[in-house]
This record gives C-alpha cells, sequence and structure tokens, in this order.
C-alpha cells in the first residue's frame, strides 16, 4: 500500500509496528550512491554506483518491482492534524472584492533575486488581482529555510521542503533541514524534486543519486514519530520515461505527486494521469506555440487539474518574456484554462481551489 493522507485512515488501524524489514538505507559520493528501500516483499528501487573505471554515463537508475507493496502508512496524530490544519486555514484571508473567486499560484519561487525586498508587494499585487494566495518552493536545503522565513513572514504564503533537480550537484545537502522545515505548519509539500535531462547538467547520475536520497529520507519522515506525510511536488523536464518508473518504485501513492510546469505532449499527459498523479500548468499553456500543452491540458480530468506560474519565470500572455514573473498572473493562466477547456469560470475555479485544497490541505477563498 502507498502512503497516503492521514485523513483516509485511523491511527488504530496502522501503527509502526506494522512496519517490515530493514529500514532504507542510502549512501551517497559526488557521482552516484546506491539506495534500497526494502520492504517484507523485496526491494522497491535501486540506484547502482558506477563501478570502478566505468564512465559516468553508465550509471542507470534500476527499478525492481516489488511482489507486493508495504501494509503501512504514515499516520499523523489527530492533534496534530488539526493543529497544521487550522494553521493553514488561518493564513487563507478573503480575496481582494474586485475579482469574483480567488485562486493560489501553487507554485513559485519568492526567495529568488527577483522578489528580494519586494515580497510584500508582490503578494499585495496578487490580492488586487483575486490571487488569495501563494506557495513558494524550495530548491535546495538552504533555499528551504528561506522559504519557511517568508511563508512565516507573511499572510496567505506556505512553503515546501526539497532540492530541485538542477541543484543536485550543489552539495553537500543537508536533508534535516528538509525535516526542519517540513515540521512546521507553513510547510504544504516536499519538493520540488525530479530529473530533468533538458540541459547538459548536472549529469545524470547526480540527478539520480540524489533523487534517490530524497525519496529514501522522504519515506524515513514519513516512517518516523514525526509522521510527516505530505504531498510531492516533481519537476519532470524531457524526463517523463526516466522518472514515472523511479516514482512507482517508490511506496508513495500516485495521487501524492503532482508534475508541476507541465510542458509534455497529450500521450506524456496520458502516462502521468495512468500513474494516478495530479498536473499543474503554468504560462507556457497560453504560448500560441504551445497547442500541445493546451491539448494536453484538455485531457486532465477536472478533480486534478492545479494551477501555477513558476514565477520569476514563465509569464504567460500578454506579458510572455516579462520577468519578472508573478503570483498575480496565476489568475491569466487559469482563466484561459477555464476557456480552453469550455468551463465557465465559476466552475473552474472551483474546482482547482478544490484541487489545491485536496492535495495541499489549504484553502482559497
Amino acid at each position: 500500500m502507498r502512503i497516503g493522507t492521514p485523513s483516509r485512515v485511523s491511527s488504530n488501524q496502522l501503527s509502526k509496528r506494522s512496519l517490515t524489514g530493514e529500514p532504507s538505507r542510502w549512501t551517497s559520493s559526488s557521482i552516484a550512491c546506491s539506495v534500497r528501500t526494502v520492504g517484507s516483499s523485496g526491494s522497491l528501487m535501486v540506484v547502482r554506483s558506477q563501478p570502478a573505471g566505468e564512465p559516468p554515463s553508465s550509471t542507470r537508475c534500476q527499478v525492481v518491482p516489488a511482489r507486493a507493496r508495504p501494509t503501512w502508512l504514515a499516520q499523523v496524530s489527530k492533534s496534530r492534524h488539526r493543529h497544521r490544519r487550522a494553521c493553514r486555514i488561518r493564513r487563507s484571508l478573503p480575496p481582494s472584492r474586485a475579482y469574483a473567486g480567488g485562486v493560489i499560484d501553487t507554485h513559485c519561487h519568492l526567495t529568488f533575486k527577483d522578489f528580494r525586498d519586494r515580497v510584500g508587494e508582490t503578494l499585495g499585487a496578487a490580492s488586487r488581482r483575486g490571487v488569495t494566495g501563494a506557495i513558494t518552493i524550495s530548491t535546495t536545503t538552504r533555499d528551504c529555510l528561506e522559504a519557511l522565513e517568508i511563508a512565516r513572514a507573511h499572510e496567505r504564503v506556505w512553503c515546501s521542503s526539497g532540492v530541485h533537480p538542477l541543484h543536485s550537484h550543489e552539495g553537500p545537502h543537508v536533508w534535516e533541514n528538509l525535516r526542519t522545515v517540513a515540521k512546521a505548519p507553513e510547510c504544504v509539500a516536499w519538493g520540488e524534486l525530479g530529473l530533468d535531462l533538458h540541459y547538459d547538467g548536472p549529469h545524470r547520475a547526480v540527478q539520480d543519486a540524489v533523487l534517490a536520497e530524497q525519496l529514501a529520507f522522504i519515506e524515513s519522515c514519513a516512517r518516523s514519530d514525526d509522521a510527516l506525510d505530505l504531498p510531492i511536488v516533481i519537476h519532470c523536464r524531457e524526463a517523463f520515461e526516466e522518472l514515472l518508473p523511479v516514482l512507482r518504485g517508490a511506496p508513495f501513492r500516485g495521487d501524492r505527486y503532482v508534475f508541476h510546469c507541465f510542458t509534455g505532449s497529450a500521450a506524456e499527459v496520458r502516462k502521468v494521469l495512468d500513474f494516478g498523479a495530479f498536473v499543474s500548468f503554468t504560462g507556457v499553456v497560453t504560448y500560441k506555440n504551445a497547442q500541445e500543452v493546451a491539448a494536453a491540458a484538455r485531457l486532465v480530468p477536472s478533480d486534478r487539474i492545479m494551477v501555477e506560474t513558476d514565477a520569476p519565470f514563465l509569464s504567460p500572455e500578454p506579458n510572455r518574456g516579462k520577468r519578472p514573473c508573478v503570483p498575480a498572473y496565476s489568475r491569466d493562466t487559469a482563466e484561459f484554462l477555464a476557456k480552453a477547456r469550455g468551463v465557465p469560470w465559476a466552475t473552474f475555479h472551483e474546482q482547482i481551489n478544490a484541487n489545491t485544497r485536496a492535495f495541499f490541505g489549504i484553502e482559497a477563498v
């Protein structure tokens, strides 16, 4: 069984005593690592270190299918769950009256230099567009601490905790920082993590190693007394064939992942949907040369679609090319998607807000 939301399993159904086998272990080097996630039925995932004398390109992430999933779920205590949810809802304030129906920018990077000394100004402009909140996504084990500071300093802001694949070579990674952030009520997800094969680097072996280390660390946090059962934000660029098998081999249900900034094809979105994940779209979907992305967006079921900016990148039309992209622009992307899908705005904004609430546990009011 895959790790799921705490609300779906009672605390007396499952306990740490149901765990079988040895806990996950991992080791690392600057190039690759070996990770084994072991359940009662066998290994779930293996990332092999390169043999001595072989070129780095020979290192691959190999998934070993288990005969059966572990019979445990990480269970957050009822009191802790109520506390975290209450803190999140208290941070959801009414939107600007100028717009009917607020939305949340589910993925932006307020720690980036584009927003230095102007986070409050940026959030104020978003509120005037009816964007009622934002999740600032972390990219390193240092950046996650800054993201938490911003979330604590500003109403209607939450954060995540993870290492971006394009920063996977910037070790050493202080994994305990991720736990520190994830324990805060302002943190609503792990990530972003995954694979990015669009650029020449970091080397695939390094990305594989850090991805495996993160998944093993997240699993250990879920199994621990902290019972940190948060959803996971996935970065996947030109790596669907490589990444999906890895995620299938991890002990988390498909609906605990969201593939952010989806820019793939209809065939690729079908694979993500078959896996069970949520799909989130940025301003790219509004571009005239991104008809394939718009076609993919029309295929996503209404209960699995979300909207984001990935600010400061990827401003939507009519502001394409403008930097920084800002959380306020998530409104433009949401309105475009409503039209592209042939759905009234009132209906679509209710759908994406319900999905944001179901996945991240936060409210857009």
